[in-house]
């Protein structure tokens, strides 16, 4: 008779952690700046903190880190 391999929580924690973290970064962390013109309309732009590269290697780290510890979440 075979044993159900045991899940291990922990690991699975850690893994929302990062997901949750890694959304925040990317999502909720902006700069922007505006600028105002005198003969018509302003513009204003914004973007992620590191800017493009920063937002890469975010998503890159996160990503790992979430593949990990899922990796060790069902590991037997």
């Amino acid at each position: 008779m075979t044993t159900r391999p045991r899940v291990r929580w922990a690991w699975g924690f850690v893994a929302l952690l990062a997901a949750a973290v890694t959304l925040f970064l990317l999502l909720g962390v902006r700069v922007g700046s505006c600028t105002d013109y005198a003969t018509g309309a302003g513009e204003c732009s914004s973007g992620p903190l590191g800017g493009t590269p920063g937002a890469a290697g975010t998503a890159i780290v996160g990503a790992g880190v979430v593949a990990l510890s899922v990796r060790r979440t069902l590991r037997r």
